[in-house]
C-alpha cells in the first residue's frame, strides 16, 4: 500500500509502476473496442487521451497550451484503475499530476499531485510534494513512454500508437 510521505520521484515511480507491476496471473487488460468501451463507461475521459495501457491501469495525457520556446511541455496526466477494488490494495484509485517535461533532455519534474479514493478524481484528494530534481526515465518505463507522447505527439493534438512506442 502507498504511504502518505511517498511523493515526488517516488510517487510518480510508485503510481507509474503500479500499472505495469508483475504479480499474480491476471487477465489481460481491456483493448480496442472493449477499451474505448471501458474507458466511455468508467471514466470521464476521452479514448483519444489515453497514453499508457498497463494490466492494471490506464493513463491519460492533456497538454496544457503549447510547447515551450525551450521545448517543455506542461501536461495533466492521470492514472485510472480497471478493477474497482483496485484503491483498496493501493491506497488510491484514480491520481493526476502535472508534469513540467523537457522535451530535449527527456526528463520530466511532477510540479503537482493528489491521489484519489474514488475514480475520475472523486473524494478526498491527498495531495502529494512537488519535485525539487528533474527526473530522467529509463528507456521503456512507463514515464518514459508519457515523455515520449508528450513530445513527439502533442504538436499533432492527437495521441498515436507510434508516438508512444
Amino acid at each position: 500500500m502507498l504511504k502518505a510521505h511517498e511523493t515526488g520521484p517516488r510517487m510518480l515511480a510508485v503510481a507509474l509502476a503500479a500499472a505495469l507491476a508483475a504479480g499474480p496471473a491476471r487477465a489481460a487488460p481491456p483493448a480496442g473496442a472493449e477499451l474505448a468501451a471501458w474507458i466511455a463507461g468508467k471514466t470521464d475521459l476521452m479514448a483519444s487521451q489515453i497514453a499508457v495501457v498497463g494490466p492494471d491501469n490506464v493513463y491519460s495525457l492533456e497538454p496544457l497550451g503549447p510547447r515551450s520556446s525551450t521545448g517543455e511541455v506542461i501536461a495533466l496526466v492521470r492514472t485510472e484503475a480497471f478493477s474497482d477494488t483496485w484503491g483498496a490494495a493501493h491506497g488510491f484509485q484514480s491520481w493526476d499530476a502535472n508534469l513540467l517535461i523537457d522535451c530535449p533532455g527527456r526528463r520530466l519534474r511532477v510540479i503537482r499531485s493528489a491521489r484519489y479514493p474514488e475514480r475520475n478524481r472523486q473524494g478526498r484528494p491527498v495531495a502529494d510534494a512537488p519535485d525539487k530534481d528533474w527526473t530522467t526515465p529509463g528507456a521503456g518505463a512507463p514515464s518514459a513512454k508519457l515523455v515520449a507522447a508528450a513530445c513527439n505527439c502533442i504538436q499533432a493534438r492527437a495521441l498515436q500508437p507510434s508516438c508512444i512506442g
